[in-house]
């Protein structure tokens, strides 16, 4: 009987840790730029990221879709996978730095287009979750 006690002790799950979730406010400057249109324009936003590292996921706002993280570490939160000069996707990135709050997406795509490069910075809240998926069936 010992034996199942224990069993069920383990089989709880524990949430995950307030590290590990949370809720990113940021706001800062974009720079758009398309240059055979000769278009550029200079604006600003605010956003709110949900974030929850321990599942890798992370939406926009009222998460319309949970997207997957691609890589966290000690020192940055990749959302997506960086390019650098890619024939396809030309560069593009999209991260925060854990450590100083630093926020930036980029992306100039490969033979021109609408480039767009926001920088600002973020600050920690607490996290509100992810909503249900609504389905039609």
């Amino acid at each position: 009987m010992r034996y199942l006690g224990t069993i069920v002790a383990l089989s709880i799950s524990v949430p995950a840790s307030a590290a590990d979730q949370f809720d990113l406010v940021c706001s800062g400057k974009i720079h758009y730029l398309a240059a055979r249109d000769k278009f550029e324009k200079n604006d600003v936003f605010s956003m709110e990221l949900r974030v929850d590292l321990k599942a890798k996921q992370y939406c926009y706002e009222t998460c319309p879709s949970v997207i997957p993280i691609f890589n966290a570490d000690g020192q940055n939160i990749e959302f997506e996978e960086s390019y650098e000069n890619d024939p396809v996707y030309g560069t593009k990135g999209h991260r925060v730095s854990r450590v100083t709050g630093e926020y930036s997406t980029y992306n100039f795509p490969a033979g021109g287009g609408l480039s767009s490069d926001w920088k600002g910075s973020c600050e920690v809240a607490p996290f509100k979750g992810f909503p249900s998926p609504q389905t039609k069936f």
